[in-house]
């Protein structure tokens, strides 16, 4: 028996061995893995943005990280083990928290670390507001989570504290909440009616002045929508422009529309509209601007009314004056004695004037009406100007004015209509010939353009002041010098020209200098026929990207749009004015920019450009000089006239395009 036991003596013992080094070795991989624990736990507290702090069941500090030290001010050593977060609580915010929960647990609760850890013991993880205090006694508010630390018993061995600072998301808040107020003062006290309007069309909000408007109580409009109150004959335009809100098409829309009233009145009100958008830059709501114009349009009711009857009623006598005079001046003028006969002139000739003016009076009384007719028809350029020049030859003879014409291509054609044509060309061409001295020469010129006939009359007077200008299109304009007065003139000319231009999808402007002369020019669609440009290649270029040229030479213009054709659909601008016009309007994708223009330097439209919204399309300067080196950082490239080759031009100008095509593909 003495070896069985010496034998399960050993097995025994090796068995404690075997056990032993099990354990040893568990041990050892337990405390490596607990190593690498706490140092990704050391790694994770040091890099936190948050203020991560712990305490143990007394409340004394035993973790605080690197967030911690930089926000508040204290190191850790002069924290853990030796501080509790009383030391950067406000006391006057531990003691309101402190009564709080003494009321909701009904119990008497500390002014101290029982109002932190009171709720969150109880309840579990708590998150609420805070400020914080630094070493140095500045302030800042924390959004402050504190959790119970719990053993595997389920007892509470400490607390944990994660804290967020809120300076700025306070700051913003405070911000929105200033923008809100101020906007909010702001429509309530506006002098016109405003108000927020959900994409549906029901009102949201209104100002005082819409009630006043329409009529209702806030509390009783804001349970209607806007098509309930439009008068249905206006509806579909309304939401038409609203749907192009919606889609992009535009981001404003301004209409004349009525409103009914709730007393059944019809209101006048001119409506602007905007739409408000939210953070994923979607649709939200509508702000809706209405002025209230029922009275202004029944005075221009009042007005038109006044001056066509008015006009009528002098043009049937005037008639028979101006044709009396004209009789006695042409039949019986050798039987006159000179004195009276010069009388008789004078009378005449101003009696021509009131016709002019009564005339002039009521195509603008029509138009404002929507009553002016328009008999829109396929007409050959050539022939309209022949006619034009033909009828105004003995006019400018009376001012020893010669009217010259260039050649003009048999196969080119406008959509107009032929007597209203005749009219803007009779205008423009007689005022050039008032303006002209005695012995000079009126130009004439047609040039077809990428997409349209250009129509220019030129003459070598005085130039149109600056001061008058800015104001040469609009109503009763007249330039105040002696010499402008003298020439005679209604002063609505121009601004009847404007409108029937308008009416016929054209364009009218000008370039000036003063002491050498003023060009007058006027583009209109051109239309299927034409040798530069017809109506099936109008369609095919619809798809392709456009090129902006600011030039006023118009033979450039026309060699570079030629050399793009099938590439680019090419766009011209002889002044500035027309230049921000069409860069607002139209997807521009490549700007070809002269510096010398008329209406000043092409440097300041790229200034203008770049504090537009949209984006910037390449911009390639074509001009006769260098641009500053201050102004080539802006633009995509430069080209001397003088030094470069057309080939070498378009080159540029279709690298240009890709990049830009590209660039909005991607």
């Amino acid at each position: 028996n003495l070896p069985r036991t010496i034998l399960a003596g050993g097995l025994l013992i090796a068995l404690l061995l075997s056990l032993t080094l099990r354990y040893i070795l568990v041990a050892r991989v337990k405390s490596a893995y607990l190593a690498r624990s706490n140092k990704l736990n050391e790694a994770i507290l040091s890099s936190a943005a948050y203020l991560i702090i712990a305490t143990d069941k007394s409340g004394a500090v035993i973790v605080f990280n690197r967030a911690a030290e930089e926000q508040l001010g204290w190191k850790y050593a002069e924290v853990v083990g030796k501080a509790s977060p009383l030391l950067w609580h406000d006391k006057k915010e531990l003691a309101i928290r402190a009564e709080e929960l003494s009321r909701e647990f009904g119990m008497t609760v500390g002014k101290d670390m029982s109002a932190l850890l009171i709720k969150p013991e109880k309840s579990g993880a708590e998150t609420r507001e805070w400020t914080f205090i630094r070493k140095d006694g500045t302030r800042f508010p924390v959004s402050l989570t504190v959790s119970p630390l719990r053993d595997n018993h389920g007892d509470v061995t400490g607390y944990l504290g994660v804290a967020e600072n809120i300076s700025e998301r306070k700051r913003q808040q405070k911000a929105l909440k200033a923008s809100e107020e101020t906007f909010r003062a702001a429509m309530h006290y506006a002098a016109i009616g405003m108000a927020l309007v959900d994409l549906q069309g029901n009102w949201l909000r209104a100002n005082p002045a819409l009630c006043d408007i329409l009529g209702y109580a806030e509390e009783d409009l804001l349970q209607t929508d806007f098509q309930s109150l439009t008068y249905p004959e206006d509806l579909d335009k309304d939401l038409e422009n609203v749907q192009g809100l919606l889609d992009g098409r535009h981001d404003t829309y301004q209409i004349e529309k009525r409103y009914i009233h709730k007393n059944g009145d019809i209101v006048w009100a001119q409506l602007s509209v905007s739409m408000a958008k939210d953070s994923d830059n979607n649709p939200a709501y509508f702000i809706a601007q209405i002025r209230d114009i029922t009275e202004q349009r029944e005075m221009d009711r009042m007005k038109s009314e006044f001056i066509s009857v008015v006009s009528h009623e002098l043009r049937t006598p005037l008639t028979s004056i101006r044709g009396s005079l004209g009789l006695i001046e042409g039949t019986m003028a050798a039987d006159i004695p000179e004195k009276a006969l010069n009388l008789l002139h004078i009378a005449h000739k101003n009696s021509e004037r009131l016709i002019l003016l009564i005339n002039d009076i009521l195509d603008l009384d029509k138009m404002n009406a929507g009553k002016m007719r328009f008999d829109i028809a396929r007409e050959q350029v050539k022939d309209l100007v022949s006619f034009g020049i033909e009828s105004n030859v003995a006019y400018a003879e009376k001012f020893d004015v010669r009217l010259a014409c260039d050649p003009i291509a048999e196969d080119l054609y406008v959509n107009v209509d032929a007597a209203r044509w005749q009219q803007v060309f009779t205008n423009v061409l007689s005022n050039a010939v008032k303006f002209s001295p005695e012995g000079g020469v009126v130009k004439i010129s047609v040039t077809p353009m990428a997409e349209s006939i250009r129509f220019s009359v030129s003459d070598s007077g005085p130039g149109i002041p600056d001061e008058f200008a800015a104001r040469i299109f609009t109503k009763f304009s007249q330039a105040d010098s002696t010499n402008s007065r003298s020439k005679g003139g209604t002063g609505l000319g121009l601004n009847i020209c404007r409108e029937i231009l308008s009416h016929m999808k054209g364009q009218i402007d000008f370039v000036t200098e003063e002491g050498v002369g003023t060009t007058f020019w006027f583009d209109l669609p051109a239309v299927n026929g034409n040798s530069v440009f017809d109506a099936e290649t109008h369609k095919k270029n619809q798809h392709l990207p456009i090129v902006l040229h600011v030039e006023d030479d118009a033979d450039l213009s026309e060699v570079i749009a030629t050399g793009l054709a099938g590439k680019a659909r090419v766009v011209t601008a002889g002044t500035l004015a027309i230049a921000r016009r069409m860069i607002e309007e139209q997807e521009i994708s490549v700007v070809v920019l002269d510096i010398g223009l008329p209406d000043g330097s092409g440097l300041s439209f790229i200034e203008y450009m770049h504090n537009r919204p949209f984006s910037l399309p390449p911009v390639l300067i074509l001009a006769a000089d260098e641009p500053p080196r201050h102004m080539r950082e802006l633009v995509a490239g430069f080209m001397v006239k003088s030094r470069v080759s057309e080939d070498k031009i378009l080159d540029k100008v279709i690298e240009l395009i890709g990049l830009s095509t590209g660039a909005k593909g991607g």
